[in-house]
């Protein structure tokens, strides 16, 4: 989230846990990240590395893209946002117990 929040592309290497469903994220909804692709020896190459940077450091898109999600991110924890709006929820019902 911080990545969105800052409006940052994202290069994915997913090890393990939820880090594959932010790959997915990153990459097939918001438009903002590339996956790393392993060669015949399951090795991540540096031109792998190197092709995917310069791909989302170059591309316009995923420029535009990036920006559009950090405005979403940013509006979604100002005051009357959806997150804010969440993070009071939870503090009312810890409140309560």
């Amino acid at each position: 989230m911080e990545g969105v929040l800052h409006g940052v592309p994202f290069l994915c290497w997913p090890y393990f846990a939820d880090q594959f469903c932010n790959q997915s994220y990153a990459c097939n909804v918001w438009g903002t990240g590339a996956k790393l692709r392993r060669d015949e020896r399951g090795v991540i190459a540096k031109e792998e590395i190197e092709s995917k940077v310069a791909r989302l450091l170059g591309d316009e898109g995923v420029k535009a893209r990036a920006a559009t999600w950090k405005e979403v991110a940013r509006g979604s924890i100002r005051e009357g946002g959806s997150s804010h709006g969440n993070l009071l929820k939870l503090v009312s019902l810890l409140r309560q117990q």
